[in-house]
């Protein structure tokens, strides 16, 4: 009995480190080609780089499908040349948390291949590189693994802090000030895709905020200033070993009760747990936290 104990608490302790060291949601960017005698070879990069994160633990990947979409979305061309205003966009789409981008050049008899590491929340660059006259796949998978290396040893440098809703209602109560809070009503219709919905994780997140910025929430839509309304959708991502990814997308919209639109607003998160359903709450849940900033100070009256 005494060992099954012992062997249980090592199993617990294990398996709260795994969901502590939470993996990073990461996004590969082509790589820009410089000069000639790189043609082609920006794509290539990027794919071998993708391979050799993959395989690491601690990053989860974002589909390069999805980035292609998004990149055509944002009118972006795919050269992995991007601002930190695109930078935002690509991870708020994305829900990458890390962007990998850089450049591919030749020098004489020399390839160099330079990797920016960009915390999208922050905009702050991590760099890693290679250089020498190796095949160009073998010089792209050793930087992959010096790419992996640096994430591991200092995320930390390019990540924000973490936000609590604590932080966000203090953040808002300093925004709004003393201005008038209008009756809402707020709806969001939410979905986990392959799985039933037990209860709203976005809407709830969104009014526990609202109540607590003293807004007056009804049961009424005819009742309500301002109606809050919009849809949120959970999907599996990726698991490695007892955990799971999954991404959850929130879309806002508030109408007046002349039918002003006040406000729109989008949010993609990416969260990693056990249980696929409750992570998939919790990415709809911190959707709405990050959100909530930018969004409900269109409630109000200017």
């Amino acid at each position: 009995m005494k060992k099954a104990f012992i062997t249980l608490v090592a199993l617990i302790s294990v398996l709260g480190a795994a969901i502590a060291a939470e993996p990073y949601a990461t996004a590969v960017l082509p790589f820009n080609e410089k000069g000639s005698g790189v043609q082609d070879k920006g794509t290539i990069v990027m794919n071998i780089i993708f391979a050799t994160l993959a395989e690491k633990p601690e990053l989860w990947l974002v589909e390069r499908e999805d980035i292609s979409k998004i990149l055509q979305e944002l009118e972006l061309s795919a050269s992995g040349m991007v601002n930190p205003q695109q930078q935002a966009k690509i991870g708020e789409l994305s829900g990458a948390k890390i962007l990998i981008t850089g450049s591919i050049f030749k020098s004489g008899s020399k390839t160099f291949i330079v990797a920016k590491i960009i915390g999208t929340e922050t905009s702050r660059v991590l760099g890693a590189s290679i250089n020498g006259t190796q095949e160009l796949d073998v010089m792209a998978q050793q930087l992959g693994q010096k790419i992996a290396e640096t994430i591991s040893k200092q995320a930390g440098e390019i990540m924000p802090k973490t936000v609590t809703s604590e932080d966000t209602i203090k953040e808002l109560t300093e925004k709004l000030g003393a201005a008038a809070r209008p009756a809402l009503y707020i709806k969001i219709k939410e979905e986990q895709i392959g799985r039933p919905v037990i209860d709203p994780a976005a809407e709830t997140e969104l009014k526990l905020i609202c109540q607590k910025l003293n807004f007056r929430l009804v049961d009424n839509p005819e009742a309500a200033d301002v109606i809050v309304s919009g849809e949120a959708i959970s999907q599996f991502g990726a698991s490695h070993g007892a955990l799971n990814s999954v991404r959850g997308r929130l879309e806002v919209k508030a109408v007046d009760k002349n039918g002003n639109i006040l406000g729109v607003d989008r949010q993609t998160t990416v969260c990693v747990g056990m249980a696929e359903s409750i992570v998939g709450k919790d990415a709809l849940q911190r959707a709405a936290l990050q959100l909530a900033p930018r969004f409900i100070p269109n409630l109000v009256k200017k």
